[in-house]
C-alpha cells in the first residue's frame, strides 16, 4: 500500500508542477494573454479550480464526496489567498530592501532563502488535500484517477 500511496503523490505532484509550468509559459509568451491583465490572479484561480472540477464531477460523486470535496475546494481557495498575501509581502520586503541607497544584498538573499524554503510545505500541504480527497472516493473512482494519472505520466514522456 506505501508504495502505491508513493507512486501516486509523485504523480500528483508532477501532475501540479507540469500544470503550473505550461500556464507560466503561456502566459509569459502571449503579451495578450490573462497574465498581462489586471485581474491575473483571479483568472488563473477560477481557470484552475474550473479545471480541477471539471475532472472531479467526471468521477460522479455521491453526496458525502462532492461535500468532501467542496470543503477542500475551499481549503484550496483559502490557500491561494494566503499565498497571495505572503507573495505580496515577500515582494513588498524585497522592493523595499532594494528602494535603499545601499541595499544588502546579503539581506535579501536571506530573505528569498527563507521564501523559497517554505515552498515544500505549501507543495505537501496539496498533496494532503489529494491524499484526503482520493482515500473518500470508492475502489473505481480510485482506479478512474490513477489511470488518468498514467495517461497524464505518459503524455509527459512523448515530449
Amino acid at each position: 500500500m506505501k508504495k502505491r500511496t508513493k507512486c501516486i503523490t509523485i504523480g500528483v505532484v508532477t501532475i501540479a508542477l507540469i500544470l503550473g509550468c505550461v500556464a507560466f509559459i503561456y502566459a509569459h509568451n502571449n503579451p495578450g494573454s490573462f497574465c498581462h491583465r489586471q485581474n491575473f490572479k483571479k483568472h488563473i484561480r477560477a481557470k484552475i479550480l474550473n479545471h480541477i472540477d471539471e475532472k472531479i464531477m467526471a468521477l460522479n460523486l455521491n453526496d458525502t464526496q462532492e461535500e468532501k470535496w467542496e470543503t477542500i475546494k475551499g481549503k484550496v481557495t483559502e490557500g491561494f489567498d494566503a499565498c497571495t498575501q505572503k507573495r505580496k509581502a515577500f515582494i513588498d520586503t524585497i522592493d523595499a530592501e532594494l528602494n535603499n541607497e545601499n541595499p544588502d544584498m546579503e539581506k535579501i538573499a536571506g530573505i528569498v532563502k527563507d521564501h523559497v524554503n517554505k515552498i515544500p510545505a505549501v507543495i505537501e500541504t496539496h498533496i494532503n488535500h489529494v491524499m484526503e480527497f482520493y482515500n473518500v472516493l470508492d475502489a473505481d473512482q480510485q482506479q478512474k484517477v490513477i489511470e488518468k494519472m498514467r495517461e497524464h505520466i505518459g503524455e509527459c514522456g512523448k515530449v
